[in-house]
């Protein structure tokens, strides 16, 4: 290879650490869009059921998956210090503490399925919310093997090892795939076929991952033996990152769910597009949720070493890498547009309707999603939560929500006015955090300097 095409050092690391990401988000995605035009066989109801409670899972999911990337942010800062016996203590602790409370959140969804759905979606028709109640207890069933994938796989990428939790994402999806098919086209189970073959997915990457990370003897990462009592002195860092993100996630996850609420109101067919949308639009956002992931190993190490320009240096690339990737995946993604969403049977004003957010959303994207969702990772891995979430929070209010009622009720744009709402939401956040990043707020004002040794 000619010289001048060679990757640095730490591109190369970052490479490596980046593609498996990138090829473990695009699975998840893909398995996602399989799985919903795998239940439009059953009809749009399905659909509509699907897609209400995968907007409450995605509220308690990420709030622990928030406490797994605080041990995440640790792990990576102690490796990077060289502090490998407190970074597998570290994990030890965010396992017990993890998976404690998804076994929680899971015993309390699957025990209030029904009042929970009938609150927030009581206007939507009797058999959508008897297919959400289906899914939404299999679903907290499994909240726990995905905690325990989450902080694993967390630990693992930390140590710079992200190939094992693609290799357990391809297995989970794998087997995703073969139950939901095996269960609608041969057993014709329907909606228990779709909630049968998440559970047995995520129970499938849990156990894999928790395995690993278990055995593991080689490298900078390596578990002590778990024990189930609580170490404050390990835990309180993890929390001090982990729940203000938390808090962070579960407010934007909760705004998602109240916009849902008004999309309930809305009809079948806007519930529909919106679930396209959220579908097919994650090829829009791979990218970026790969660089989220790659962002807090990256930077995280730079920082537990003390290399605080070179963690800023990172900051900055990553948002540049972002931007350059999701550009030159936008023609292609608008060439097969219809063809997408096409495979999800839609009607034709669904179809419409979708194609016409994608367009705007997939345009918009390369210019704002890296600093609304990667810089904030960025800076989470430098310790700096709290003023994120405050960000992120403030920008929620008065954005999102404002705009996204303004727009879809008020105007009356519908659906397609929520989605602008969240594109607004989207350029306030990564503002503010873009002015955190260049005043080096989150090194308390300094100018930031190497003060540890960079390593070859």
């Amino acid at each position: 290879m000619p010289k001048r095409l060679q990757l640095s050092p730490q591109n190369q690391k970052l490479f490596k650490l980046f593609w498996p990401i990138l090829v473990e988000q695009a699975l998840t995605i893909l398995v996602g869009m399989v799985s919903t035009i795998l239940v439009s066989n059953v009809g749009d109801y399905a659909v509509a059921g699907v897609n209400l409670v995968d907007t409450i899972n995605q509220m308690i999911i990420i709030f622990f998956n928030a406490l797994a990337a605080g041990a995440t942010v640790m792990v990576a800062q102690h490796i990077g210090a060289q502090r490998n016996q407190k970074a597998g203590e570290t994990a030890a602790q965010s396992v017990v503490l993890v998976v404690g409370l998804a076994a929680v959140m899971g015993g309390l969804t699957f025990t209030f399925a029904r009042p929970i759905l009938h609150l927030l979606y009581g206007n939507a028709a009797a058999n959508v919310l008897q297919v959400s109640e289906i899914y939404m207890r299999f679903s907290a069933i499994s909240y726990l093997f995905l905690g325990l994938f989450s902080v694993s796989a967390g630990a693992t990428r930390a140590s710079g090892d992200s190939k094992t939790p693609m290799k357990a994402a391809l297995l989970s999806n794998l087997v995703n795939i073969s139950v939901a098919a095996l269960l609608i086209f041969v057993f014709h189970l329907e909606v228990y076929a779709v909630s049968v073959a998440v559970l047995s997915a995520r129970m499938v990457s849990g156990l894999f991952m928790f395995y690993h990370v278990r055995k593991r003897q080689s490298g900078a990462l390596v578990l002590p033996k778990i024990r189930l009592k609580i170490d404050m002195d390990l835990v309180r860092p993890v929390l001090n990152i982990g729940v203000p993100s938390g808090i962070d996630s579960l407010i934007f996850q909760g705004a998602k769910v109240l916009i849902s609420v008004f999309l309930s109101g809305m009809g079948t067919k806007a519930m529909q597009a919106n679930a396209i949308v959220n579908s097919a639009g994650g090829y829009l956002w791979l990218v970026g949720n790969a660089m989220q992931v790659a962002a807090v190993t990256m930077v995280g190490q730079a920082y537990g070493a003390r290399l605080y320009k070179t963690a800023k240096q990172w900051m900055r690339k990553l948002l540049l890498y972002t931007a350059g990737i999701q550009i030159l995946m936008l023609v292609p993604y608008l060439l097969f547009l219809n063809t997408l969403i096409s495979f999800y049977a839609p009607s034709p004003e669904s179809a419409q309707l979708a194609k016409r957010i994608l367009t705007i959303i997939s345009i918009a994207q390369p210019f704002v999603y890296g600093a609304a969702f990667v810089l904030p990772q960025c800076l989470r891995a430098t310790g700096d939560a709290r003023n994120t979430m405050v960000i992120s929070v403030i920008s929620l209010f008065a954005l999102r929500l404002f705009f996204g009622w303004f727009f879809a009720l008020y105007l009356g744009w519908g659906v397609f006015g929520i989605w602008m709402g969240m594109l607004a939401d989207w350029l306030g956040r990564g503002l503010g955090f873009l002015w955190r990043l260049e005043a080096n707020r989150w090194h308390g004002g300094k100018i930031p300097e190497d003060e540890g040794v960079i390593a070859s």
